[in-house]
C-alpha cells in the first residue's frame, strides 16, 4: 500500500525537470547518485571505526581516512541540498502562468544548477574511492565486504552522474557552461576504472586457491 501511494503521488505530480535527472525520491529511485554516495560514505565510516589491531602506521592512515570521510560526506550532503533546491525551483513553476521567456530562463537555470551539482558529485566519487583504497588494509571479512559494497555504490553513482550530464549537454546553450560540464565529468571514466580495480583486488585477495577442497556437504546448513 505504501509503495502504491508513493507511485500514485509520483505519477500525479509530474515535474518538467524529472525528465532529465534522478530526483532520489519516488519508486525505483533508491539508486539515485546522491543517495548512493551518502550511503557509501556512511558505510566506509563504519569500516574506518574498526581499526583495532592494526599496526601503528596503518592505524593512523585509517584514522585520518575516517576524518576525510566525514568531510566528504558533509560536502556531498550540502551538494545534494543544492541539487534539491534546483529541482524545487523548477517545481515551483508547475501549473503557473508566467512570461514564457522568464519561465524558460528559470527552468534552464534549474537544470544547469542540477547538472553542476551532479558533475561535482563525480569528483567526490573519486575522492571517496581514494579513501576506500586506504581502508583495504583492514582484513576482517565483514570489512572487506563493506568496502566492496561501498565501492560498488560509488561506482554506480559515478556512472549515473556521467550519464546524467552527458544526456543533457545538448540542452545547454551557453558554450562556457557546456564545456565546463563536459570537462568536469571527463575524468569519471578513470573513476570507474579505479572502482573496478579496488573491487577486483579485494575479490582476488579472498578468492579460494585453485585445487582447494570442495565444501563438505555435511557442513551445508550448519
Amino acid at each position: 500500500m505504501i509503495v502504491e501511494d508513493r507511485l500514485y503521488q509520483h505519477r500525479a505530480q509530474p515535474s518538467w525537470i524529472d525528465q532529465f535527472v534522478l530526483r532520489g525520491t519516488g519508486p525505483g529511485q533508491a539508486l539515485a547518485p546522491f543517495g548512493q554516495v551518502l550511503a557509501a560514505a556512511e558505510l566506509l565510516m563504519v569500516v574506518a571505526d574498526e581499526r583495532a589491531g592494526l599496526p601503528r602506521a596503518p592505524y593512523d592512515r585509517v584514522r585520518v581516512a575516517g576524518h576525510q570521510l566525514e568531510v566528504l560526506a558533509d560536502f556531498a550532503q550540502r551538494l545534494e541540498g543544492d541539487f534539491v533546491q534546483c529541482l524545487r525551483t523548477a517545481d515551483a513553476l508547475r501549473g503557473k502562468d508566467s512570461d514564457p521567456s522568464a519561465r524558460a530562463r528559470t527552468l534552464m537555470s534549474s537544470l544547469t544548477g542540477a547538472l553542476e551539482a551532479t558533475a561535482t558529485l563525480g569528483e567526490i566519487c573519486q575522492a571517496l574511492l581514494e579513501v576506500a583504497d586506504t581502508l583495504t588494509v583492514i582484513a576482517r571479512p565483514k570489512s572487506r565486504i563493506e568496502v566492496v559494497a561501498a565501492v560498488e555504490g560509488i561506482r554506480g553513482a559515478a556512472s549515473s552522474a556521467l550519464v546524467t550530464v552527458h544526456s543533457n549537454l545538448g540542452r545547454i546553450t551557453d558554450v562556457r557552461i557546456h564545456d565546463r560540464l563536459a570537462s568536469r565529468v571527463a575524468p569519471v571514466g578513470q573513476t570507474l576504472a579505479y572502482a573496478d580495480a579496488i573491487s577486483r583486488r579485494i575479490r582476488e585477495s579472498v578468492a579460494p586457491e585453485s585445487g582447494s577442497a570442495a565444501l563438505d556437504p555435511r557442513m551445508v546448513g550448519v
